[in-house]
């Protein structure tokens, strides 16, 4: 992790903890089960609809 933050000297990498990288790393040896990915896939479609629509209602 150190080295990683010294090669890329990105600021926005250095503000990254170990513990977060532990804990997704930890979160990934679960797979998504085929309901979890359809309710991400389905919010995701409704969070694109409520950004669309703001910006359209202006336009006509």
């Amino acid at each position: 992790m150190k080295l990683i933050k010294k090669v890329r000297g990105d600021s926005g990498f250095q503000e990254i903890q170990e513990e977060d990288v532990t804990e997704l790393l930890v979160s990934m040896e679960d797979p998504l089960t085929s309901e979890e990915v359809l309710e991400i896939a389905k919010n995701m479609r409704k969070k694109r609809k409520q950004q669309i629509s703001p910006k359209q209602w202006g336009r006509n």
